[in-house]
This record gives C-alpha cells, structure tokens and sequence, in this order.
C-alpha cells in the first residue's frame, strides 16, 4: 500500500519542477527559496527568469517616467514659446498704438 502511494505521488508531481508559476511562487516563498527544489539548475533558472522580470518592470517604469518628463517638458517649453509670441505681440501691438497716437497728436 506505501509503495502504491509513493509511486502515485511520484506520477502526479513528476515535472513539476518544470511548471513556472509553481516554481516561482516557490522561490518567492520565504519559507521555501531554496529548500523547495531538488534541481539546481531549475533553482537557478527561475531565479534568472524572476531577476529578468524584475529588471524588465523596473526598466518600463523608468521607461514611462522618461517619457512623461519629455511631455512635460515640451509642455513647459510649448508654454514658454507661446508666452514669448504673446509677449513680441504685445509689443507690436503698443508699437501701433504709438504710431497710432503719436500721427494724431501730430496734426
């Protein structure tokens, strides 16, 4: 009967090693890390695979705040040349008026 159940349990976790999500949740699991495997290489396998993961939401995080610090700063920059547009309009503008009062203060 113990052989018979050793030998199901075998069968049924035969290549677990090789299913990602388990492997993962294993090393991530404090109690487990390296205790839960039996492989090496599959310990160290998976530890690439989460440390790539890692790097990877980390790169699109600083990725994303590139780009919106780019937004921002053409943003910034769209404001400025605009305010300088309104400003050299603003001077044209008094310009005319000058010329404008200055014609009829003339005659």
């Amino acid at each position: 009967m113990l052989a018979q159940m050793i030998t199901k349990a075998e069968k049924k976790f035969q290549g677990i090693e090789n299913q990602q999500v388990i492997t993962g949740a294993t090393l991530l699991d404090l109690r487990l890390k390296k205790k839960g495997f039996v492989n090496h290489f599959t310990y160290q396998r998976t530890n690439d695979r989460i440390a790539q993961r890692v790097a990877g939401f980390i790169l699109s995080k600083q990725q994303k705040e590139i780009h919106q610090t780019d937004i921002e700063q053409q943003d910034h920059s769209n404001d400025n040349s605009q305010s300088e547009t309104e400003a050299v309009d603003i001077w044209k503008q008094f310009d005319s008026q000058v010329v404008t009062l200055s014609k009829k203060n003339s005659y």
